[in-house]
Parts: structure tokens; C-alpha cells; sequence
């Protein structure tokens, strides 16, 4: 199973052929945030969609769970998480960036779950 963790590691290493350093910089420091909220929440929100009885809670979520449920916790991140924890940065491109992580994520089909209303379901 690819976990969320390499999701991450995945994308950065695609971007990192199109941005210039200083916006990978930023790229990296918001998708680590990304990846602690996920932490944070993911066991929360996947509880919503299965029973956690044979799941192990204690390991942290983006290690061992795929990066189905990113999309999920978009709006908390960009409202909540991320204002307290980089407050200095550029809301904007905050909400661009996570966005496009996640129609990444629907691209390629790691989730089925679209931000976008304009995708089709197939």
C-alpha cells in the first residue's frame, strides 16, 4: 500500500522539476503541516468511514493509511490548523497549493475524492 507519507514524497518530487527552490521551500513546509493535521485528524475522520477496532491508532496515520481521506480535511487545514501554525503564510497560495495536492491525488486516483466540481466521475 503506498501510504500518505509516500504520497507526499511522491508529489514533492514531481513539483520539484517545475518550481523554482524558494517556492519548493515554501511547498515543503506546507505540506509537512498538511501531513501533521492529517496526523492529527486522519483517525478521527476515518472512524467516520470504518471501525477502528482492527486498526493501530497508535502508529500515526500518514505512516501506515493511504491518501484517500487528504481531501477531507482541506477546509479544516486551510481554516483552522494552518492559520495558528504559519500564520505568516500567504493564505492564497496556501489554499492553491493544497488544492492542487489534492487534484493530484484525484488524478492519479489515490482518492476518489474531488475538490474540483468540474472532474467527472467515471
Amino acid at each position: 500500500m503506498i501510504t500518505c507519507d509516500d504520497l507526499i514524497g511522491a508529489y514533492l518530487n514531481i513539483i520539484s522539476n517545475y518550481i523554482n527552490r524558494q517556492f519548493y521551500k515554501s511547498v515543503i513546509i506546507l505540506l509537512k503541516n498538511y501531513r501533521e493535521c492529517m496526523n492529527l485528524l486522519g483517525w478521527e475522520v476515518f472512524s467516520q468511514y470504518k471501525d477502528l477496532k482492527d486498526e493501530k491508532t497508535e502508529l500515526q496515520y500518514c505512516e501506515v493509511k493511504n491518501g484517500e481521506l487528504f481531501p477531507e480535511i482541506c477546509n479544516e487545514f486551510l481554516n483552522q490548523y494552518f492559520p495558528q501554525k504559519i500564520p505568516s503564510f500567504d493564505k492564497h497560495i496556501a489554499a492553491v497549493v493544497v488544492c492542487e495536492f489534492c487534484d493530484w491525488l484525484y488524478r492519479n486516483k489515490f482518492t476518489h475524492i474531488s475538490l474540483n466540481p468540474n472532474h467527472q466521475e467515471n
